[in-house]
């Protein structure tokens, strides 16, 4: 049985989620993931460090790879939102989704985790 805390904080983590989905145009998918891109963009504060925790087949980046990530650079219908990171000096591109913020306490670590349950749940 969930404690009424944990109830809490997943009511206030559906507000979140409900609030950015009603800034979009439509109730299209692609339009509500632009809208989840432009969100993010604006309310991240860059740069912050994230863990790769999702593996891609094709790609450079491996599980536990640690990047700081700079930007939001699109909105993609497969992959989600797209952030522009460096691993070391080398730039790469990667989906949120699958990435979790190295400083959990931080206001990043909240919005990163609010995004990555609409994008798995969508």
């Amino acid at each position: 049985m969930k404690s009424s805390s944990s109830n809490s904080t997943w009511e206030a983590q559906q507000k979140r989620i409900r609030a950015v989905i009603k800034m979009a145009k439509t109730a299209n998918d692609i339009e509500i993931m632009k809208t989840w891109g432009e969100y993010l963009q604006q309310m991240l504060q860059f740069p912050f460090e994230a863990i790769v925790e999702a593996y891609y087949e094709k790609g450079p980046l491996e599980y536990g790879d640690r990047l700081k990530v700079f930007r939001v650079e699109m909105a993609d219908d497969h992959y989600g939102v797209i952030v522009a990171c460096r691993k070391v000096r080398r730039r790469y591109d990667h989906p949120l989704a699958g990435l979790d913020v190295v400083d959990e306490t931080s206001k990043n670590a909240q919005l990163v985790d609010d995004y990555r349950l609409w994008f798995a749940n969508r």
